[in-house]
């Protein structure tokens, strides 16, 4: 009988594509509400943040 191996879990890589999409909700959570912006962008956080947040297993 034979199996096919199942793929191993991959560690999270980050990618151009991902960062552009933190970068396009945030942008679009600031345009959704143009008179709370600042207050919205005051509690937003940086990629570099969130990308090292999403790593961990």
């Amino acid at each position: 009988m034979r199996f096919r191996r199942t793929p191993r879990p991959k560690p999270y890589s980050e990618t151009s594509r991902k960062r552009a999409a933190f970068l396009r909700r945030q942008l679009l959570e600031r345009e959704t509400l143009p008179l709370f912006a600042e207050t919205i962008a005051a509690g937003q956080h940086g990629v570099e943040e969130e990308m090292a947040r999403r790593a961990v297993w």
